[in-house]
């Protein structure tokens, strides 16, 4: 039994090596929304992602890094939140120092915009603002309908990632060091 305690105690402070991190698009654009047509409107693209599951891509004329983000959300002034239906892949080029994101897998570039640092998608970054940023190349799906960018004047990115309380698992772990010894001086007695 104390070796199985043991175990899971270092399973679990193993457990609490995760790093997430958030990437946030948002800008002011024009198009339409579920058939509603809106302009100049404030709207963000929120993915949340692991930089675990961050892969390269040598696409010959190119190095790209992408991490498939778990899901995401859009936010647009006047419309309210929804979750888009597309797995999406956040991707930087370095080759042509750009960050966008895409429709995973096949890869084309749905909004993209120029950065001025190296940046491998593995830490905080931004925000890098744009005013010159390439627009959606055909319509979104999300929970509030079919999204379609027919002009993006601006646009903001932002990476920000999650500290893991890793002095939680260190206490649980020194938790069960002072059970398995409670355990053995009362076997003791």
């Amino acid at each position: 039994m104390r070796h199985n305690l043991a175990v899971i105690l270092l399973l679990a402070v193993g457990s609490a090596q995760a790093s997430p991190i958030e990437y946030v698009f948002e800008g002011v654009g024009s198009g339409s929304l579920n058939g509603s047509v809106f302009s100049d409107a404030s709207f963000q693209f929120v993915f949340s992602g692991d930089t675990d599951n961050l892969y390269y891509v040598d696409c010959g004329l190119c190095i790209v890094i992408a991490n498939p983000v778990a899901n995401g959300q859009i936010s647009i002034d006047g419309f309210g939140t929804g979750v888009l239906t597309t797995v999406w892949d956040v991707f930087v080029n370095l080759d042509a120092s750009s960050v966008g994101f895409a429709k995973a897998p096949e890869g084309f570039p749905q909004l993209f915009m120029p950065i001025q640092d190296y940046y491998e998608l593995d830490s905080a970054y931004g925000p890098v603002t744009s005013f010159t940023p390439s627009a959606l190349l055909g319509v979104v799906g999300s929970s509030i309908g079919p999204l379609d960018f027919s002009n993006i004047s601006e646009l903001t990115f932002t990476a920000t990632t999650t500290v893991v309380p890793i002095p939680a698992a260190v206490w649980l772990f020194g938790s069960g060091l002072g059970l398995l010894g409670w355990m053995r001086r009362r076997q003791a007695a």
